[in-house]
């Protein structure tokens, strides 16, 4: 058994490597020192004293009480492994890294800012070498920024895990934060097969969570991490993350919302709640289930709008995540389709005439609240197309879009003796070129040409409805492998790939150019500014 000299020494040995507020230890010691005066034994000089001196030493010595019991429990939680930092009580942060947290609102569309408090930002402790600076947001959650490495927003406060992941060829060292509400301890499994309980430093309301940093030992990956509530696994991380299409998810809660009848059978839509409070969707066919994807709770209804049509039983389905009151389907002849997004999906049987027409996503006053798109043809149907169909994913002004096109498919209704190029980079396998041009009718194309082939990144636009986006990009096979190509207007990007392995990619002259591994495809993009910062928005990169 370990001595130890003073309650200030055991404290020492059970806290974490996080650096603290030195004048505020101080300030217990130094009312713990008052309490020592307070319940020593009198002398003659101190029963001399009248009675305002007596009533003093009684005020010293609830103080001194008050601050023992507070010391006392501040021990315990350290001692059971979970210790507390006051919030407020934390080093407030610089001018600069206030300014770098006012970052985090720049080119996020409506709906999407987080809204953080960055006045309030405070200096957490120090991670794996990183200085870790958290603040609020307006909702009730949180955005951090581990100094120079990793950094996001849970806007809402609602998320229950949140995992950076550091890889080179394999992954070392996992950093985040992990939701009081709802867990307790984390659990992280490596490679052969150990699990680790790593440290987590738990920080006071309005922050309410456990920010953690862990390094593999030597030879060692790691492989999934787990938030616990007590030995229940609520949410996870990684390679190997439990549930199927609807991770944690309560089915016997699940609901239908939505069913379309076909030749071979019904295709349903369900929904169900998770144990903390956010909701999966996945559709059904013939008894076999395709993933949607779950999101925490406030999410599902997130300005954007995320779809891809799907082929069943010779019908032509449309589903996805929709932010907005509605989508209309404007067809050739002008007359318009309205079909509603309930509970922000979007579930709709498209008809030979939606499917030649376009698509625009309406507000509450049935107004067009974002950039018109041409329907985007089912996964089956591109494939019996002559020409490859690309899938392609853009951060628009008002929010995500995510679809299919055709190559050159949107290029006779430019304008092309009034191209301009924008920008240009060299690869291995040629010259990539960022063009744009006018319509006749007053819009905007813009594609990418790569050996021979014209990528429509961001679809043509009307005059009256331009496109805004700074990042927008198509995933197509080029000479035999898988690549991303784009626009892009932020410092790079990071993809994480589907076993939580990330990687940057730069972004140079307007332009985003990778090779993608079959790993990466079931993974996401995420923006980073010019000072590498990761930008709180995850862009798709699973196939449709």
């Amino acid at each position: 058994m370990t001595e130890y000299a003073s309650i200030s020494d055991l404290l020492d040995s059970l806290a974490p490597a996080v650096e603290a507020e030195p004048d505020g230890w101080r300030d217990v010691l130094a009312r713990a020192e008052l309490l020592d005066l307070a319940v020593s034994p009198t002398t003659p000089d101190r029963q001399s004293r009248n009675v305002r001196g007596s009533r003093r030493r009684r005020g010293l010595l609830l103080v001194g009480l008050l601050v023992l019991l507070f010391a006392l429990a501040v021990a315990t939680s350290y001692a059971i492994g979970h210790p507390v930092i006051d919030f407020g009580s934390a080093q407030p942060a610089s001018p600069q890294v206030v300014r770098d947290f006012d970052s985090f609102s720049q080119g996020a569309p409506p709906g999407m800012d987080p809204q953080v408090n960055a006045t309030e930002t405070r200096l957490i402790g120090v991670f794996g070498g990183h200085r870790l600076w958290v603040a609020p947001t307006k909702a009730g959650g949180l955005c951090y920024e581990l100094a120079n490495a990793t950094g996001g927003c849970d806007a809402l406060g609602t998320t229950p895990l949140d995992v950076s992941w550091r890889c080179r060829h394999t992954c070392g060292a996992v950093d985040g934060h992990v939701n009081g509400r709802w867990a307790d301890g984390l659990e992280i499994k490596l490679d052969d097969g150990s699990t680790v309980h790593p440290h987590v430093v738990w920080v006071s309301p309005p922050i309410n969570a456990g920010f953690f940093y862990y390094r593999a030992p030597e030879g060692r990956h790691i492989e999934t991490v787990l938030a616990l509530d007590g030995s229940e696994v609520v949410a996870a991380a990684g390679k190997h993350v439990p549930g199927g299409p609807h991770p944690f998810a309560d089915l016997s809660r699940r609901s239908e919302v939505g069913k379309i009848d076909t030749a071979a059978g019904p295709v349903t839509l369900w929904t169900a709640p998770t144990r903390t409070e956010g909701r999966c969707a996945w559709l059904e066919f013939q008894g076999r289930e395709t993933q949607l994807g779950c999101l925490p709770k406030g999410y599902e209804h997130q300005a954007g709008l995320g779809y891809n049509t799907r082929l069943f039983g010779g019908h032509t389905v449309l589903v996805g995540t929709c932010g907005y009151r509605a989508v209309q389907l404007v067809h050739g002849d002008g007359s318009v389709r309205t079909v509603d997004c309930g509970d922000g999906l979007l579930f709709a049987d498209l008809q030979p005439a939606d499917l030649a027409g376009e698509m625009c996503a309406a507000n509450e006053q049935g107004r067009i609240a974002s950039s018109c798109s041409l329907v985007p043809p089912s996964n089956e149907l591109a494939r019996r197309s002559s020409s490859q169909a690309v899938e392609v994913v853009a951060l628009l002004g008002r929010g995500i879009s995510e679809g299919r096109a055709t190559l050159g498919g949107e290029r006779p209704y430019a304008v092309l003796s009034k191209r301009a190029a924008l920008g240009r980079i060299t690869t291995d396998i040629g010259t990539v070129t960022l063009w744009t041009a006018p319509t006749a009718t007053g819009g905007r194309c813009t594609w990418v040409a790569l050996r021979g082939e014209e990528v429509p990144v961001v679809p043509c636009s009307t005059k009256e409805q331009p496109y805004q986006t700074k990042l927008a990009y198509a995933i197509l096979a080029v000479a035999g492998r898988m690549v991303l190509v784009g626009t892009c207007d932020y410092g790079g990007i990071e993809i994480v790939n589907q076993h939580g392995r990330s990687r940057a990619v730069a972004c140079s002259n307007g332009l985003v150019f990778t090779y993608l591994g079959a790993s990466d495809r079931r993974g996401v993009v995420h923006p980073r500014s010019a000072k590498g910062t990761v930008l709180p928005i995850s862009l798709s990169l699973r196939r449709r």
